[in-house]
């Protein structure tokens, strides 16, 4: 069952022009986006799906170029860590085109570095 609702909730997840994508970064490297419907909050954990555009095109591990990103990422403000459970890569911007890539992951917390994109994305969220 739990299978179930997760592929339910990627398949829904997935979907651009359901999501109300909000910028919180750019750099001369990407842009960088989350999704203000999807945010999750429990005492000071945020849970939401991030999505980064890059501006030229990165290759994957089987040589296919990938231009955006969709993150599901969990902050814990408190403490100023994030991580991604799951990360799904496609070929084109806006988490448009083939999707070429889903990986998910036990998740992990790391230190948010100042000054950075997830320094960025937790000003903007963690209110």
């Amino acid at each position: 069952m739990k299978t179930i609702l997760m592929a339910a909730t990627l398949l829904a997840c997935s979907l651009p022009a359901a999501a109300a994508w909000t910028g919180y970064s750019q750099t001369p490297a990407a842009s960088e986006f989350y999704d203000g419907a999807t945010i999750e909050k429990k005492g000071s954990t945020v849970r939401l799906w991030a999505m980064t555009n890059h501006k030229s095109a990165l290759t994957n591990l089987e040589g296919k170029e990938l231009l955006s990103e969709k993150s599901l990422t969990t902050i814990d403000c408190a403490n100023r860590k994030v991580g991604a459970e799951i990360v799904m890569t496609f070929a084109g911007p806006d988490t448009t085109g083939t999707r070429l890539g889903n990986m998910e992951t036990p998740l992990r917390m790391t230190a948010i570095k100042p000054g950075s994109a997830d320094e960025a994305l937790m000003t903007a969220v963690c209110r």
